[in-house]
């Protein structure tokens, strides 16, 4: 179940030990406010699970690509549109990403990268791990809105016992593995 008060109760007290920014919790008791009782009143339904929580909440919060880490604000960069997007361009020029590779993204989140490297390199192929049911529906809606979904699959599985014997040119992971227990 999602908890949004729990949550940012919990992210106060990850805040006070430098574990959380404080502009983040700033946004998180913002859209609480804002948002709260209608949070509450969806879980008191039993409407609400965590995977409809992060979907509600990230249509919210997250810019037009769903960016779910870090974004680039480098001189010029005037949004969060922007942002998400020089973040992207720049993670797949240190990549050494190239059209017609075959990629695997691990712990994709809300598909940003990989919807955007399909869109970018038009015979690239894309593998993107989630371990969200409702990140990979989201995904796949996306990229058949988008015209990308033949050369994209989406992989729901825990990374921790993610194995495939496909191969790859590349391998890319952005931010996933300080989410993971045992790395």
């Amino acid at each position: 179940r999602c908890d949004a008060r729990g949550d940012v109760a919990r992210a106060a007290v990850a805040a006070r030990h430098g574990q959380f920014g404080l502009a983040d919790l700033t946004v998180a008791a913002y859209l609480l406010d804002q948002f709260g009782e209608l949070l509450d009143d969806l879980q008191a339904d039993g409407v609400m699970n965590l995977e409809a929580c992060e979907g509600f909440l990230a249509g919210l919060v997250l810019g037009p690509r769903r960016k779910y880490s870090c974004c680039l604000y480098d001189a010029g960069v005037a949004n969060l549109a922007q942002a998400e997007e020089q973040s992207l361009a720049v993670t797949c020029k240190h990549a050494g990403i190239e059209d017609g590779q075959d990629i695997l993204e691990l712990g994709c989140g809300w598909g940003s990268l990989t919807l955007w490297l399909a869109e970018r390199y038009p015979r690239a192929r894309i593998t993107a791990v989630s371990n969200s049911a409702s990140q990979r529906a989201y995904i796949e809606g996306e990229a058949a809105r988008r015209g990308v979904a033949a050369r994209i699959r989406v992989v729901t599985a825990d990374m921790n016992n993610f194995r495939t014997d496909d191969r790859f040119d590349r391998v890319i992971s952005v931010e996933m593995f300080e989410h993971m227990a045992n790395w």
